[in-house]
């Protein structure tokens, strides 16, 4: 099963504006939550987080960058 990865509008505004080797690595990266978005699962620094009694997750993009996001089924 494969998932559709979907950003905020405020999301592509802020990526336009990064250099285009930062925009590659973001992109790689968030494409790996359409294969194997939980944590433990596939490749990625990903983690559960206990917000508004809600799942979120968080998965590091490097040193800089935090993606946080939902799954939906």
């Amino acid at each position: 099963m494969t998932y559709k990865v979907k950003l905020a509008e405020a999301v592509y505004q802020d990526i336009r504006l990064l250099d285009k080797k930062t925009i590659s690595i973001i992109k790689k990266n968030l494409r790996k939550l359409e294969y194997n978005p939980y944590p433990g699962r596939g490749i990625g620094n990903k983690e559960k987080l206990p917000i508004g009694g809600r799942e979120r997750y968080r998965m590091h993009i490097g040193h800089t960058w935090t993606v946080f996001y939902s799954i939906l089924e």
